[in-house]
């Protein structure tokens, strides 16, 4: 009798915990998505529109809802943009430029957003209509069509993946390139937390409309007595055209206060070369959180401690004596 109760008991489990066990994935998209452009201004994956000043382009795709249910789409054209460490950024973002010149206030529709409905097994034809700027002017504008859909499977059992397309958007006005021109604006130190060590940060910026690939950042920081404390390398760097950025390193270890001097160097894979130095002082008056040596925070708590256990020390000991 007991046997058969085990083995009631393990089929129950069993029944009970199937869905758990059996985990699937949805591994593919469930829509597609198609440039409607001529092969002269859409090719090797991305737009690539050679346009004259002052003309009227526009960037035409086929969406798919290969789904059994109705679709509903999020797309978007944005300028392209750098994020920290110098990653790219086809989406919406807050990454700044520094031109206004550029793809996205080339569109004349009333948003660079679109949100679109598609029935199942049905497609839909979306554009954006830009208008290129009236001045030549040399270099790319760049940015990218992102493509997502708003549907949440709640059907579906499992993993579910959320797939989206970003495609490239290339405009200019002639195929002679402009080189990059890569500038250090800033650089600080800042520090968070007593918990952790401080971190560089160096603001930069490209300022032309040209796309950097390849990049290598090489960020050294010396004392005033010229000694390396620091070294940090970012490998395989992109930065976009007209863009600003941050590359953000934690440093090793504590520092203290005083002047520093940090020195960037990047090379990027068309050879571009540059350097920048940069005189930094750490530190400040008002506390001695950035310090990483808070001493009177530590006396304080210190202090409060000792507190808090002789009290406990003096309650213990009247418990015990109006027992007796």
């Amino acid at each position: 009798m007991r046997i058969m109760k085990l083995l009631l008991l393990f089929f129950t489990f069993n029944i009970f915990f199937y869905h758990e066990i059996n985990v699937f994935s949805n591994s593919k998209p469930n829509y597609s998505v198609k440039s409607l452009n001529s092969s002269r201004q859409f090719s090797d994956g991305y737009w690539n529109i050679l346009a004259k000043p002052n003309s009227s382009q526009q960037i035409r795709l086929l969406i798919t809802n290969h789904s059994n249910n109705t679709g509903h789409y999020k797309i978007s054209l944005c300028n392209l943009t750098t994020n920290d460490n110098a990653s790219i950024n086809y989406g919406i973002s807050n990454n700044k430029l520094t031109s206004k010149n550029n793809l996205q206030n080339c569109i004349l529709d009333k948003s660079n957003v679109k949100n679109v409905s598609i029935k199942k097994h049905n497609n839909k034809i979306v554009t954006f209509d830009i208008k290129v700027p009236n001045k030549p002017y040399s270099g790319i504008l760049m940015g990218g069509v992102n493509i997502s859909s708003n549907d949440k499977e709640t059907h579906f059992e499992g993993i579910h993946n959320e797939f989206s397309y970003s495609i490239a958007v290339i405009i200019k006005n002639s195929k002679i390139p402009t080189n990059p021109n890569l500038k250090l604006i800033n650089s600080e130190i800042v520090h968070n937390s007593s918990n952790e060590s401080p971190y560089i940060y160096s603001y930069m910026e490209n300022n032309r409309n040209n796309f950097i690939k390849g990049l290598k950042i090489k960020t050294t920081i010396k004392n005033e007595n010229g000694k390396k404390i620091d070294e940090h390398i970012n490998n395989g760097s992109s930065v976009a055209p007209i863009s600003k950025f941050r590359i953000i390193n934690q440093l090793k270890k504590y520092i203290s206060y005083g002047k520093y001097y940090v020195y960037i160097y990047a090379v990027d894979s068309s050879n571009h070369k540059w350097s920048f130095s940069k005189i930094i002082s750490f530190g400040n008056n008002a506390t001695n959180l950035t310090n990483g040596n808070n001493k009177s925070g530590k006396t304080l708590l210190f202090a409060t401690s000792s507190l808090f256990i002789i009290i406990l020390i003096f309650a213990f000991a009247f418990f015990i004596r109006n027992k007796k």
